[in-house]
């Protein structure tokens, strides 16, 4: 037996667990509950916090075998980055901001916890050394848990609330409280349409989801389509599974997400076009779609109309508070944290855009810094699918790079980073693989 090998599988095993259970972490967290501690639809269980740290649990027990290897071996357990670097200068700066600004200890440690804990994961990741084939059993599953997200999906959207309050939901419609469980569903503006959440905790985190899935599988499909020996089968599988998900996604009516998809994949034709003329029709054909969705979604549901309006409201009243407080109100106090202390939401700063609520913790200088972190990133990206001449992973790298660009304009229409955990952490993790790949330039 190799050195190091079970350390590798146990590795691979706590990757696939993530990969299997995150999607259903919501529904799962919602049930259980219900189910341990009884049914009730205006009080949530304290049993639900204990519950929802099966991940954590995970990721706490795979920091020690980490840290016990790496004494063992004397050595650390991947190359320093200045991405490492930078986000540990953050994480310092969030400690002092906790123990400082916070309103209390609890609100501050659960603001890094938000904040920090799909840097974390990317650390683990990264620690693993996740390979080649490992990955691709790891797309494999994404792709089959998908499925089964996506047609739980289209049960969910013709169940009444009646039936959803079986599985421990709330027969509430868009209603999400801190102290109540989960509503029942998200309806379309005041419209009797419901919108797809399946597994998730509401459609936005769902949409959020498939923009990962999707440039996934088309990263798969590609790799089918240029290899000769692939099972001619395989692009029909994948064909099917994008179109699938594509309909799953309009069923959010997530526009920031539609919007971020399609960024998405004119990033990834942009990198991997050879042809000058090809760039720039992509790029005047993305605008003008986005304007076009944009539009469409103004004129065709009205009953949006307020839904819109927040979303240029609630920035202007972050920016408005970052203007009078600019050295920040401490992290968590801004976001999805804040809207549980109290747990009625009442004194929630809720910006609808992650970078206002980073400025608002913060403060501008922090926010600035986290601006700097993620702008690096795109840059490290950028110049490792330029440098990596093994097509996989060159390929591999520049989806990881689409997708990130996706999610950082998801970002400016929601918390994508902090209320999305599922998305984050399985994104993270994939971009830890994407880092680790031996044949890049360290």
């Amino acid at each position: 037996m190799k050195k190091g090998l079970t350390f590798e599988k146990l590795g691979f095993i706590f990757t696939m667990i993530l990969i299997i259970l995150l999607p259903f972490h919501a529904f799962l967290t919602t049930s259980l509950t219900a189910l341990v501690s009884g049914y009730s639809q205006d009080l949530l269980s304290k049993t639900s916090y204990f519950v929802a740290c099966w991940k954590e649990i995970l990721m706490v027990i795979m920091t020690l075998m980490i840290i016990i290897r790496s004494f063992i071996q004397k050595k650390l357990p991947f190359k320093i980055l200045l991405i490492d670097y930078f986000i540990l200068f953050l994480f310092v700066w969030a400690l002092a901001s906790a123990f400082i600004q916070s309103a209390s200890l609890t609100q501050g440690i659960l603001g890094i916890r938000f904040d920090f804990e799909f840097f974390f994961l990317y650390w683990i990741i990264r620690a693993l050394n996740i390979s080649q084939d490992n990955l691709k059993t790891i797309l494999k599953t994404l792709f089959i848990v998908t499925s089964i997200v996506i047609i739980l999906g289209f049960v969910q959207i013709f169940l009444s609330c009646d039936q959803m309050t079986i599985f421990g939901y709330t027969s509430y419609i868009s209603s999400w409280v801190a102290s109540k469980p989960l509503p029942c569903g998200h309806a379309v503006g005041v419209s009797d349409t419901i919108r797809m959440m399946s597994t998730f905790s509401g459609p936005n985190q769902l949409a959020s989801y498939l923009i990962v899935a999707i440039m996934m599988a088309w990263y798969s499909l590609s790799k089918v389509l240029r290899t000769a020996n692939a099972k001619i089968w395989m692009k029909y599988i994948y064909m099917v599974f994008i179109a699938l998900s594509l309909t799953a996604l309009y069923l959010t009516y997530s526009r920031g997400a539609m919007i971020a998809l399609l960024v998405a994949f004119l990033c990834l034709l942009v990198l991997q076009a050879t042809d000058t003329k090809k760039t720039f029709g992509y790029l005047v054909f993305g605008i003008v779609i986005s304007i076009l969705i944009f539009t469409a979604n103004i004129v065709l549901s009205p009953e949006r109309i307020d839904s819109t309006k927040e979303h240029f409201e609630k920035p202007l009243q972050g920016i408005t508070m970052i203007i009078e407080k600019p050295w920040g109100y401490g992290i968590g106090m801004a976001g999805p944290v804040s809207m549980r202390f109290p747990a009625d939401g009442s004194k929630a700063l809720v910006s609808e855009s992650w970078y206002l609520q980073i400025a608002q913790e913060f403060g501008v200088l922090g926010g600035l810094m986290f601006f700097l972190l993620l702008s690096y990133i795109l840059r490290y990206l950028f110049q490792r699918q330029s440098n990596n001449t093994v097509l996989d992973e060159k390929e591999f790298l520049q989806t990881i790079l689409s997708v990130y660009l996706g999610l950082l304009i998801n970002n400016l229409f929601l918390h994508t980073w902090s209320s999305d955990m599922v998305t984050s952490l399985i994104f993270w993790s994939l971009f830890g693989i994407a880092v680790s790949f031996k044949h890049q330039d360290s």
